[in-house]
């Protein structure tokens, strides 16, 4: 309704306009105009509407002492280059795709799919390197797992990841059970794991 309303206001404002060329300047430009392009007007009001009125993509917003921006961006998370891409995981950093353990549409499952293709080898060794540096005893050994990672790391562990030149971060955001399914997600374990990113 919004851009449907848009449009009749500024065809609106074109007769108007066209009123006062008749009235002040005695002539009619404005509609001669239109009686000879009646559809180029309208069109070009729809244009006009879809410009003014298009969401915007990006939003810059200053937090605390005005010395940090956050910016919130409707994008490919994937497609952008020079900055820290956070990719959320779970606490054991298994990349097993198999059986849907990672989804394919999760960030995570589109960032191997798309860097690695099928074979995760690589990017397992690149996480195993992060968290032996940083967190080298900062684990808990699972006994229940056979296919997957056995080590679960807290809440907020980061393993960074270089691919190309573009750091990728892997923030453990929830625990997983054996077959994959995501465990322990409330506001609390986020916020935990925000600080940890943070840190």
């Amino acid at each position: 309704m919004d851009y449907i309303s848009g449009v009749f206001a500024l065809i609106g404002g074109y007769f108007t306009l066209s009123e006062i060329e008749l009235a002040v300047l005695k002539t009619q430009v404005l509609l001669e105009v239109f009686r000879e392009h009646k559809l180029i007007v309208p069109l070009l009001a729809i244009i006009m509407v879809l410009l003014l009125r298009r969401k915007k993509l990006e939003h810059l917003e200053y937090l605390g002492e005005k010395d940090t921006i956050i910016s919130l961006k409707i994008a490919d998370i994937l497609a952008i280059k020079d900055s820290a891409v956070v990719i959320p995981t779970n606490t054991t950093f298994d990349t097993i795709m198999d059986r849907s353990f990672i989804s394919e549409k999760s960030i995570q499952g589109k960032f191997q799919k798309k860097f690695y293709g099928t074979d995760f080898s690589a990017l397992d060794a690149a996480i195993k390197q992060s968290l032996d540096e940083c967190f080298p005893d900062c684990f808990k050994v699972l006994s229940d797992r056979k296919r997957t990672n056995t080590k679960r790391y807290k809440i907020g562990t980061v393993a960074k990841v270089t691919h190309h030149g573009q750091h990728y971060y892997f923030l453990a955001v929830a625990d997983v059970s054996k077959s994959g399914k995501t465990e322990n997600v409330t506001m609390e374990n986020m916020t935990k794991a925000l600080v940890g990113l943070w840190e």
